[in-house]
């Protein structure tokens, strides 16, 4: 009788492991790098190498807390998802704890002592200065991932929890160094969006190896579990391209020149990083290509095997990261770059990419293809204006996020208004005319092995509450003008201009909020409630109002009504006079919001005229077929005829009895 390993130290094996690996390679990258100077005085060796440990901790924390809650939601089976849940939360409570530590750690940093000099707590001094701010958020999302784990039941609980841990990950991305290196906000974001797929790469990974240590025959003889491992190999290749794009992102938006990472300690530490994510990738095609197909054939030693030495150098990757996140790096030379003056050349030459827009865009049109090619391979024709449309909307998306209008931005109103109006028009007409969602619910296959794939979510967001409330027309049309209003009225705008946060919020909800918008009006997808002609063409007019107002309200101002504090401190030299900007600015949102209008109500009223006439081509087939039809038939139309009006007319005489009509409706027949 064959004896079966015990596997309940296995987990805690694996989590070791990890630990000691992210613990070494951040120990040697700070030696190489040395953390930063203490800003006051030095806080002794303890806290200067306590911090790390404890931001080690809390990174490995959040990433088996994220890990193990993307494969509940997208790779393990529903019966099969508790031990990562479970999982997920002890990481949440850990992740809570060491978070805390980070926030008192790095107080003691900040102030030199724990003690200040006046007698007050280093943590009360600390709190009192910008960057308490991230450091707060952070601990505070924690503990709100750590709550909904525990508190919220399933099937909505690892989703809205996975949710809020990427969330918590933006405070930790905006107080590393690339937070406030580089002009406008891609560093800080392409550092989110990094940390966000490491960590559910390393962390799915992690919890994977960790559930299934000790039992690898098994996994070789289930197909399940073979199945399980195909399809975290696709997620984790999707994490990796996302990973090595946000990394080229993230140095390009910090502006490090080629010589600078052969020469200092921070590039020499990105250089390592790099070389480890590209072993990363050789294994991960191995993985896919080679070792599944040969461990279902001689079991699950060459899968453990493999499997394992990317958690070591995944964590040690996640060390590395910590480590890069202490030390200086160099200085940006697009700090000190003057920004050219605007024409239309440098609208259409100058770049300063976002990261998460970029990322959408590049994936949007991959995966569109990609659906359009399997189509075509089944046999199904997809057609060729829709294709047309979709990639004309993802280059329009990529070109306002991170071209002329993002590069002037933060400068120039007129460049901004230019941003947000083509994002609220232009790219949501696009992408209606493509519809996206009906092409996905044709080209995906359904799931039948495992956990809801992304047809069955996909599904599930169309219907859902929430997507009825926001695809509802008198939703849908408040949503374009009052989010709009509100923005331009309240200090959000001045806010977008400094925080990145705010700012790529904006940008996705004018984007979101304008697509439900067209979708509504001139989408092909199905949507929950589709109007009439005539009351989409009143839809209109609220926009357009709004658009005609505030644009003349900025034409006609002699002083600037839009973030004037915000703008004078970034204003270049070649801006002489930014009241004409602004009024720039107002012609620009009226010609934007006008003519993309008036194109919408003449394609409602093409689309109107055209339904009527294939109405009036219905009605005469059928009065044909009616007319040219056999004797026979023609008996049962005459008899039908004849008891129909019997029947209208004992619903009169009932009706003709009461003294009342509208009370006797109810009695009457259908035919009343």
């Amino acid at each position: 009788m064959t004896r079966r390993p015990a596997t309940g130290g296995a987990p805690l094996a694996v989590g070791g492991v990890a630990l000691a690996a992210a613990v070494i390679a951040a120990a040697a990258g700070l030696a190489v790098g040395g953390p930063d100077d203490p800003v006051l005085r030095d806080p002794g060796a303890a806290v200067r190498w306590g911090l790390p440990l404890a931001e080690v901790v809390a990174r490995l924390a959040a990433t088996v807390t994220i890990g193990g809650l993307a494969l509940a939601v997208a790779v393990l089976p529903p019966a099969d998802s508790g031990p990562a849940v479970r999982a997920a939360a002890v990481a949440a409570v850990v992740w809570v704890a060491a978070q805390g530590a980070c926030l008192v750690l790095t107080a003691v940093t900040v102030v030199g002592s724990p003690v200040a000099d006046d007698g007050t707590p280093a943590l009360l001094v600390f709190l009192g200065t910008a960057p308490a701010g991230p450091l707060l958020w952070a601990t505070g999302l924690a503990g709100a991932v750590a709550g909904v784990v525990r508190g919220v039941p399933e099937p909505a609980r690892s989703p809205l929890a996975l949710g809020c841990a990427l969330l918590a990950l933006v405070p930790v991305a905006a107080a590393g160094h690339a937070a406030d290196h580089g002009p406008g906000h891609g560093a800080a974001s392409a550092l989110w969006l990094h940390l966000g797929a490491v960590t559910v790469w390393a962390g799915g990974l992690l919890v994977l190896v960790a559930l299934s240590a000790g039992r690898w025959g098994a996994l070789a003889g289930g197909t399940a579990s073979f199945s399980t491992v195909r399809r975290f190999s696709r997620v984790a290749g999707w994490c990796y391209a996302v990973v090595a794009a946000s990394g080229v992102l993230a140095v390009h938006g910090m502006s490090v020149s080629p010589g600078e990472l052969l020469t200092t300690p921070w590039g020499l530490l990105l250089l390592v990083k790099a070389m480890l994510l590209g072993a990363l990738g050789v294994a991960g095609w191995a993985h896919r290509r080679v070792v599944i197909g040969r461990a279902a054939l001689r079991g699950g030693r060459p899968l453990a095997r493999l499997a394992v030495g990317e958690v070591v150098v995944l964590a040690a990757a996640v060390g590395l990261g910590v480590a890069l996140s202490g030390v200086t790096p160099p200085p940006s030379a697009a700090q000190d770059a003057a920004l050219p003056p605007l024409s239309v050349a440098t609208a259409l030459t100058r770049w300063s990419p976002e990261p998460v827009p970029a990322v959408l865009a590049v994936a949007g049109l991959v995966t569109y293809l990609r659906w359009t090619a399997r189509l075509a391979r089944r046999g199904d024709r997809w057609p060729v204006g829709r294709v047309l449309a979709w990639a004309g909307a993802m280059l329009l998306l990529l070109w306002v996020t991170g071209g002329g209008p993002a590069a002037y931005g933060h400068v120039l109103v007129s460049a901004h208004m230019v941003q947000h109006m083509v994002l609220v028009t232009g790219v949501p007409l696009l992408a209606a005319l493509a519809a996206p969602a009906t092409l996905a619910l044709r080209a995906l296959p359904p799931a039948t092995d495992g956990p809801r794939g992304p047809r069955e979510w996909l599904l599930a967001v169309l219907n859902s509450r929430i997507t009825r409330v926001l695809l509802h027309p008198v939703v849908a049309t408040a949503d374009v003008v009052v989010s709009m209003a509100v923005f331009y009225a309240t200090p959000l705008f001045e806010l977008s201009l400094t925080n990145g946060v705010v700012h790529l919020a904006a940008v996705l909800h004018f984007g979101v909020a304008g697509y439900a918008f067209t979708t509504i009006l001139i989408g092909i997808d199905p949507v929950p409630h589709r109007p009439p002609y005539p009351l989409r063409l009143v839809m209109l007019a609220p926009a357009m109002i709004f658009h005609t107002v505030l644009g003349l309200v900025l034409v006609t101002s002699s002083r600037m009504l839009l973030a004037a504090g915000a703008l004078a401190q970034v204003r270049p030299e070649w801006l002489t006079d930014p009241v004409t900007d602004q009024q720039a600015a107002g012609a620009l949102m009226w010609a934007l919001g006008e003519v993309p209008a008036l194109g919408l109500a003449l394609l409602i009223a093409t689309r109107w005229a055209a339904a009527d006439v294939r109405e009036q081509r219905r009605a005469a087939r059928r009065a044909r077929s009616a007319g040219s039809s056999r004797p026979w038939r023609q008996l049962i139309v005459v008899r039908s005829s004849r008891q129909a009006d019997s029947q209208e007319r004992h619903a009169s005489a009932q009706t003709r009895q009461c003294s009342c009509v509208p009370a006797c409706r109810s009695h009457s027949s259908p035919h009343v």
